[in-house]
Parts: structure tokens; sequence; C-alpha cells
């Protein structure tokens, strides 16, 4: 049976909790080779234990050649270009986590990549095969609407989630790394505060929501809630 090499781009939470043991339990199919990670003590505490190469360089990473599939599971603002590169290397098949860009003209240089190359693309929207979901999408399939979509989610912090899933690995916060950090950025305006929600957290969710209203007329109005939260209003085609 064929293995496919697998290089790692992001070595976080992501990666330690979903990607890694997942692969693991297709060893007969997959095999980590490479981890790459902007921070080099996580990146070499990730890769250390499967005895995969390490690199802080994305560029090290493919050029090192021989990666059937890359993973990538980085910042949203890096998921475009790492795309490209990955295309241009050659890799055959890469999964990408969501949201897969941060904005329109993005996805246009990622599929002229994608046809190009012929590499196969996969987005994480792992949500969408929920067993519970699958169900509710089967109850409502064919329903007249329109209809009043309220979405209320609570979501508790990640990292006792992340911990009983597998021995994490985290990285020092840049702060406590060097006493001459220099001053604490600005606090993010609220339109950064909903868009980093909504790239960060509601992309889980906004395939489901889409069954309901595939398009949208526009958005009504954003607002944040304390203590940290948001409520969007939005209205699809009547």
């Amino acid at each position: 049976m064929t293995r496919f090499t697998v290089g790692l781009v992001g070595a976080g939470p992501a990666a330690q909790a979903i990607h890694l043991p997942t692969l693991a339990r297709h060893s007969d199919l997959f095999e980590v080779s490479a981890v790459m990670d902007i921070d080099p003590a996580l990146a070499c505490a990730v890769a250390a234990p499967i005895g995969a190469f390490h690199t802080t360089s994305l560029e090290e990473l493919l050029a090192r050649g021989g990666l059937d599939v890359v993973v990538i599971g980085s910042p949203n603002q890096f998921h475009a270009t790492q795309i490209e590169a990955a295309c241009a290397a050659g890799v055959r098949a890469i999964l990408a986590e969501k949201p897969l860009v941060n904005a329109h003209g993005e996805i246009d240089a990622v599929l002229r990549a994608l046809t190009a190359s012929g590499t196969q693309l996969v987005v994480g929207a792992m949500h969408s095969y929920d067993p519970a979901w699958l169900a509710a999408q089967a109850a409502i399939e064919g329903a007249a609407g329109p209809w009043h979509v309220r979405c209320v989610c609570f979501i508790p912090g990640n990292e006792r989630f992340e911990d009983a899933a597998a021995t994490m690995v985290r990285p020092v916060e840049a702060a406590s790394r060097s006493a001459d950090a220099g001053p604490h950025p600005p606090p993010p305006t609220p339109a950064e505060l909903i868009r980093g929600g909504v790239l960060g957290l509601a992309i889980h969710n906004l395939p489901h929501a889409r069954v309901f209203v595939p398009e949208l007329d526009g958005l009504l109005a954003a607002r944040t809630v304390e203590p940290w939260g948001y409520t969007i209003t939005a209205q699809g085609p009547a």
C-alpha cells in the first residue's frame, strides 16, 4: 500500500490536537516527515517525537522535495501564499484550514495555482460532516422558506479540549521571551474584533448557515457584545 509523505505547516493547537492524531490513526497511509513553524522551539518540540525534520521556513520545507501532502494550519492571512507555494513545489494534495483565504482577490490566485499544478485541495470544514448536523440538514431539506435564522453559540476556552486530545506544547508568549519586547499593541477596534471572531470561530458554522441562507442581500448591522462576542444581522433574498 502506498504511504504519502506529509509536511505540516503550523505546529499550533490544531496541528497537535487534530491533524497529528488523525494522521497517526492512518499511519498505514500517511507519514509526517517535516514540520514548519515560525517558532523554532515549537517546531522542534512537535517534530521530535515523530522523528520528523523541523524548520522555521516554508521554503526549506518545500525544497526538501518528496512531499505528497501539505497540511496548512497557519494563521489565516498566510493561507493563500502558502497554498500557491505548495502548488509550485509540486505537492499532490493540500489540506488547508478554514477560512481558505481572507479576501476575494486571494481566491483567484489560489484557483490559478491549483489549476496550473493539478494539486487537489481540501478545506477542513469538518463540522459539515458532524452526525447531528447531517441529521438536522436532512430534516429541513425541502422545507419551504423563507426562514428567520438565529444562531447563538457559547464557546468555552479551547485549551481544556486541546489538552484532553493531546499532550500540548505551547509557544512562549512573545512578551515573556524578552524584557525589551516594547509597548503592547493598541487594543483591537470593534470591527477588528468582529472580523477576527467570524474568521476565527464562526467560520466553523458558516457552512451550516449557508444551507438556510446561501446568499446575502446585505449586512444590516454588526456590533460587539461584552465581555466578548458579537451579533450580526444580515438579510438574504426574499
